[in-house]
């Protein structure tokens, strides 16, 4: 009995392992998307193109807003993971 929980214990820590390596290679990819949005956004400002968005400084206000990111984007893929 003890070793059929301790393997069903080892399939969820398995399990849950597997969906946080995805997490955060999705999230390497929003900060990658978000880095290159920024790069083109002070690209165009160092041009003299004028516009309206101010590149964010702040790491936690650039968290806050790929938190976000990530929540629309499991809204619209039907994902519900709670972040």
């Amino acid at each position: 009995m003890f070793g059929l929980i301790l393997a069903s214990l080892q399939s969820k820590v398995r399990e849950l392992y597997n969906v946080v390596c995805r997490l955060e290679e999705e999230k390497y990819d929003w900060e990658f998307k978000l880095r290159k949005v920024d790069f083109e956004v002070r690209s165009l400002h160092s041009f003299g193109k004028p516009t309206s968005f101010e590149p964010m400084t702040n790491e936690k206000e650039q968290f806050h807003v790929l938190k976000q990111v990530i929540r629309i984007y499991m809204l619209e893929t039907a994902q519900f993971v709670v972040i």
